[in-house]
């Protein structure tokens, strides 16, 4: 065997499990394609999200899950083409979205919140990386009353049962929490804990480094398939071969490919998410959520950055030229300016909106650590941790986080 474990995929999610495992005394080795930090973990609103405890499935996302896909503004939509590839995820999304079924992913979720940020501190502090993240508190403005206050109603009590702090806001307090907005909402939540990176890919560098630095290794290496051989597993590459007595796949949505070359099915989605930057300088203290247009506009290192949307379709399938408009018309409207540098990436969204983490019990040695949608960079330290505790333990039969769940 060439490593003890080979990690795949170098986005945020691979590289904090690869550092997890690497700390436990492993001999691993990460792979990926390109450069560590520079894909999706590149592009996101750099929102460390710990009061995100309830899946964005919710109950009443059934019922206005048709409105929405006709609505050329809604935040969520669907390729034609792809819709045909998502009847098995959409089987268990419907399932998700009974009330009973979407407690107990929020539970799941909560359980993993509770130690999200804890996780990362202790991660930026090894890295070296305290000075990109700032904790300055996150906003989620609302422009319809009705949509604010469902959300209140829908959310406050979860709120308080993972002892997670806010604090509500009428239209004025958004304007002062914020600064740079140009109109007016009806109310806001402000998340005094939350936390954001002024530069998600120097995050991801710091990352990698800190990694190299503690003895882990990496190869620039395309993996076109995944097999089991006596005493462990070999990857097939591009050109060449490399071989563990364990694998784990943290690579977003190709991990769904790798896995069905082995006969596992899970149902992961390309949840595509665009981001750009507002046009014009701009003050603003804190992040806010623009919730009913499903962005966040966060102030970072080269400007503001619009991100979010929620668009499946295939992870290589051209940029919308529709959606970039739809962020030009967002920005215009909260801040009087344009775009510029509109980018693309997919996130690996699983149907109940809680990541996959764990092993496969048919495919000993064989582990995955995926599907975490919008909550890559809150997670990436939690989920890390839980891996490579697993990892030493063995598959655990009762964890929720399971891919199993699903399978």
């Amino acid at each position: 065997m060439d490593h003890s474990i080979i990690v795949v995929g170098a986005g945020v999610v691979g590289l904090n499990t690869a550092i997890a495992l690497a700390r436990k005394g492993h001999d691993t080795c990460l792979v990926d394609t390109g450069v560590p930090g520079a894909g999706t973990s590149f592009g996101n609103a750099g929102i460390i999200a710990n009061y995100a405890v309830m899946p964005l499935i919710t109950p009443n996302l059934r019922k206005s899950l048709v409105p929405m896909m006709l609505d050329r503004d809604s935040p969520v939509s669907i390729q034609s083409s792809y819709a045909l590839r998502l009847s098995k995820f959409g089987r268990y999304f419907l399932r998700a979205t009974r009330q009973r079924e979407w407690e107990a992913s929020g539970y799941s979720m909560g359980s993993l919140m509770k130690d999200a940020w804890r996780c990362w501190e202790a991660m930026l502090e090894a890295s070296g990386s305290t000075s990109l993240v700032k904790s300055s508190g996150v906003v989620v403005a609302f422009e319809k009353p009705a949509s604010f206050q469902e959300f209140l109603d829908l959310e406050a009590q979860y709120k308080k049962a993972f002892d997670i702090p806010y604090e509500t806001l009428d239209g004025d307090e958004v304007r002062e929490k914020v600064g740079g907005l140009r109109n007016t909402h009806s109310g806001g939540v402000f998340y005094p804990d939350a936390r954001f990176a002024v530069d998600p890919y120097a995050l991801s560098r710091h990352l990698f480094e800190h990694y190299l630095a503690i003895g882990g290794q990496f190869e620039e290496a395309s993996v076109e398939a995944i097999f089991p051989v006596q005493g462990g597993h070999t990857l097939t590459l591009k050109h060449g071969e490399l071989s563990a007595r364990q694998v784990v796949l943290a690579t977003g949505t190709s991990s769904k490919q790798l896995l069905k070359r082995v006969g596992v099915h899970l149902p992961i989605a390309s949840e595509r998410g665009y981001h750009a930057i507002v046009d014009a300088p701009l003050e603003m203290a804190r992040p806010v959520g623009l919730a009913n247009h499903g962005v966040f506009a966060t102030p970072m290192k080269h400007g503001v950055r619009i991100a979010g949307l929620s668009e499946f379709a295939r992870h290589d399938a051209p940029a919308s030229r529709r959606r970039i408009d739809q962020l030009e018309r967002i920005a215009r409207h909260h801040f009087g300016a344009g775009i510029r540098t509109p980018w693309v990436g997919s996130r690996s969204t699983t149907p109940d909106g809680v990541p996959y983490v764990g092993g496969l019990r048919r495919h000993p040695g064989l582990w995955v650590n995926t599907g975490h949608g919008h909550l890559g960079l809150t997670l990436a330290a939690v989920t890390a941790r839980a891996l490579a505790d697993e990892v030493e333990s063995g598959v655990a039969a009762m964890n929720p986080l399971s891919p199993h769940r699903h399978l």
